[in-house]
């Protein structure tokens, strides 16, 4: 634990130092591209195969960057900071570092703009927090990689920017609306002056030096503005079905953006959206007639299974949906079928499948 409270300030000075001296050795390439901080804890197997890998991170039709690349942007102003773990942006955590009298006004004017101040808080606020989730396992986690981290070989279990396009391909073949959301557009000079449209905004990828489990959905949103791109993080190795990972953080955007464009209206089911339909549905699932005594207590398992968080259970459902249901495979209750048949709806060659089947003609018929 003492490594891993020094380990992020290193990272930092190290990659300042090295951008600042434009400093091209592959020894510091290798800390700050893979976190690899001694070659004793590798087996020279992996060492080789780590001065090998093929690594692209590119891809033209996402937005994909590697930690090192982020972290550049970061710096030069390009990007804004990421949102912390409590969610407040890089200007709001300073903002309330003023309220509560840790910095004067003139500090919080100066961090603004500062190349420092920024990459700071991207390094000990989110690399920090993002790299443990994405290793998944905190009981076990370290920052630096080691041999018994690695259990299968370093270019096999790769993610490249070519990897993440697959799964996010694979996941728009059956739930085709994932990344679109509603916004409001005008332009004067056609004399529209305000119509709701339906856009496409993909998330920004940003890979983590680690070799890790999960994919983290971190922020819905990258401003307040609506039209934003959400930001996902993603293990640079992964032995797990990357698909399958990619697709529960794709389930947890789904929630938490809907959640975000509802604001306070996101449980309130007389005005009816995902979330609100989905929260009805777990609150009041004990009374609800159309579930028999079976569903109820799958649902009270589920509960029990997600320790009562409505986004991870809705994740697992939505996985249910996409993986087994857009088959024909039935997974879930009558009542959670029908929010999801309306709120992710299948393209219309599955649907078209699916309505001959008895237990999606009733649904599908309502669509």
């Amino acid at each position: 634990s003492n490594i891993t409270e020094l380990f992020f300030p290193v990272y930092e000075a190290v990659f300042k130092k090295s951008f600042d001296d434009k400093n091209k050795s592959k020894c510091i390439a290798n800390f700050l591209e893979y976190c690899m901080m001694d070659e004793k804890l590798l087996y020279p197997s992996q060492i080789l195969e780590i001065l090998s890998l093929p690594y692209d991170k590119k891809n033209p039709e996402l937005k994909t960057w590697g930690m090192r690349e982020w972290f550049e942007r970061v710096y030069n102003l390009i990007e804004e900071p990421s949102v912390n773990e409590l969610g407040q942006s890089f200007h709001d955590a300073n903002k309330l570092k003023r309220i509560k009298g840790f910095i004067s006004e003139a500090d919080e004017k100066n961090y603004a703009n500062s190349s420092d101040r920024r990459l700071e808080f991207e390094i000990l606020n989110v690399f920090k927090a993002v790299h443990k989730l994405c290793y998944g396992v905190p009981s076990v986690y370290f920052p630096v990689l080691h041999k018994d981290m690695i259990s299968r070989s370093l270019s096999k279990s790769l993610i490249s920017g070519e990897k993440i396009l697959q799964a996010i391909n694979q996941v728009l073949e059956i739930d085709y609306s994932a990344f679109h959301r509603e916004i409001n557009y005008s332009d004067e000079s056609k004399g529209i002056v305000k119509e709701t449209i339906m856009t496409q905004v993909f998330p920004e990828f940003i890979i983590v030096p680690t070799y890790g489990s999960r994919c983290v959905m971190w922020q819905e949103l990258t401003s307040k503005k609506r039209n934003t791109p959400s930001r996902f993080f993603v293990p640079m190795f992964t032995v797990e079905n990357f698909f399958l990972i990619m697709l529960r953080a794709v389930g947890n955007f789904r929630w938490e953006l809907n959640k975000t464009l509802q604001g306070r209206f996101w449980s309130d089911i007389t005005s009816p959206s995902m979330t609100s339909e989905y929260f009805d549905y777990l609150t009041y699932y004990r009374k609800n007639p159309n579930l028999s005594i079976e569903a109820k207590e799958k649902i009270r398992q589920q509960i029990i299974k997600y320790r009562k968080n409505i986004r991870d259970i809705f994740s697992s459902d939505y996985m249910n949906w996409i993986i087994f249901e857009s088959r024909g495979i039935p997974r879930l209750n009558k009542v959670a079928r029908s929010i999801f048949y309306r709120y992710c709806p299948f393209p219309r060659n599955i649907r078209d499948s699916l309505s001959r089947q008895p237990i999606y003609s009733d649904v599908s018929e309502k669509f």
